[in-house]
């Protein structure tokens, strides 16, 4: 496809790092959680980032193994447990401190077949830094209990992804009647502009942005349950 094709307008479609993305997914998927159990490919953050992450969200990683970036913000704040291979131990709990970006979620997840990114020591751990190694396949259960057995509801969370997305048809002067995100940190939900930082100051609750963003992912569904 000729890069020319590409007017500037997201929703229209744009490149990706040499790919071509359809279009820009709506709120619906960008906050769709994903499957309890789910397979894909790993990658890892640079040196350093899990951990300034997990601590800029209000995150204390101590009681887990390491942090995680799951691709929807929806599973900001859950427990998950990782298994690199039939036969090997799941490992866990690691906490998920961070998601992809909106305009990176189709293209991280088509592009590279992405379902989890981990933490630089943990890549260190398994032996992809001295290996040279970007990215590897692993099973990822979403639960604060490790799982006993691998069970029957296993997704491709590509597939499942590709199957489930939708995408925003309008230009964004159509867009008051639906959740929007304006970054930093700004959400219209119903009618009504959120300032999470602002909110940050106003109630004691919320005292970090992982704290935030867990009300923004409860007000976000609350949002879409009644959006036809």
């Amino acid at each position: 496809m000729d890069p020319a094709c590409n007017d500037g307008d997201l929703f229209n479609g744009y490149w990706w790092r040499g790919g071509w993305v359809p279009g820009l997914v709506d709120v619906a998927t960008h906050w769709r959680p994903a499957p309890k159990f789910t397979y894909g490919q790993a990658v890892y953050y640079a040196q350093g980032v899990m951990e300034a992450t997990a601590r800029f969200m209000g995150f204390d990683l101590g009681p887990f193994v390491d942090g995680v970036a799951m691709m929807s913000c929806a599973d900001i704040g859950q427990t998950v447990w990782i298994l690199r291979g039939i036969g090997d131990e799941w490992e866990g709990p690691y906490l998920v401190v961070d998601c992809a970006e909106w305009d990176d979620h189709w293209p991280v997840t088509m592009f590279r077949d992405e379902v989890i990114e981990v933490g630089f020591r943990t890549a260190e751990r398994w032996g992809m830094i001295k290996a040279g190694e970007y990215r590897r396949t692993v099973f990822v259960w979403k639960d604060e209990n490790k799982p006993r057995i691998l069970g029957e509801n296993l997704v491709h969370y590509q597939d499942w992804f590709l199957e489930t997305a939708t995408y925003i048809p309008e230009s964004w002067e159509d867009m008051p009647t639906r959740p929007v995100f304006y970054p930093p940190h700004k959400w219209y939900i119903n009618g009504e502009w959120f300032d999470f930082v602002e909110m940050e100051s106003e109630q004691s609750g919320l005292a970090s942005p992982g704290r935030a963003m867990l009300e923004v992912a409860s007000r976000t569904t609350a949002a879409l349950s009644v959006i036809k």
